[in-house]
């Protein structure tokens, strides 16, 4: 059976639009920890974070983990 043609096209619209307002910050927040330079094992523990916690662990780093990377000057 296929349930998913058993939505209305508002709550296929509603659907798709929370998935672009999570999916998207992650992949951000991802790219920038990968992308930047932590200390110890501090880029493995925010990916963990924001993979596992989603929207929490992605405010979590942007409000924290953005704080912890190693600064060049």
């Amino acid at each position: 059976m296929n349930y998913f043609l058993a939505l209305s096209s508002g709550q296929i619209s509603i659907l798709i639009g929370l998935l672009i307002l999570v999916v998207i910050p992650m992949l951000l927040a991802v790219i920038d920890i990968l992308k930047s330079d932590f200390s110890d094992n501090d880029k493995s523990k925010w990916l963990l974070i924001v993979f596992f916690t989603n929207i929490f662990g992605v405010l979590m780093y942007y409000f924290y983990g953005r704080n912890e990377k190693n600064s060049f000057k």
